[in-house]
């Protein structure tokens, strides 16, 4: 991941908050959710999916720790997307977090 940094943390914004991230069109970009603060002692990730409105490409997703990297791509100029993130952990819980990309020269 290059050095701007383009995760989410559930739970420290409102519910009514969406994290928005901007990306050109041409850029194939990591993005994270960390799950943190959503885990029990000692409760790990176990698997988990991302979905994304379409237009937008969803890559490799993958865990790394707490956190649920995704690449994303493609897109379509001045457009919105909502990008869903889905964890089960090692306890059949189900987390989710969400967050959105526009598509724009920045």
């Amino acid at each position: 991941m290059d050095a701007e940094v383009r995760g989410i943390q559930p739970g420290l914004w409102p519910s009514d908050y969406c994290q928005e991230f901007v990306k050109e069109p041409i850029e194939v970009l990591d993005y994270f959710v960390d799950f943190t603060d959503q885990l029990g002692t000692g409760e790990t990730l176990a698997s988990s999916s991302v979905t994304a409105t379409a237009g937008l490409t969803v890559g490799t997703d993958w865990i790394d720790g707490n956190r649920v990297y995704v690449w994303l791509s493609g897109g379509t100029l001045a457009e919105t997307y909502t990008v869903t993130v889905n964890a089960v952990t090692g306890l059949s819980q189900t987390l989710v977090g969400e967050f959105v990309v526009k598509v724009d020269y920045r």
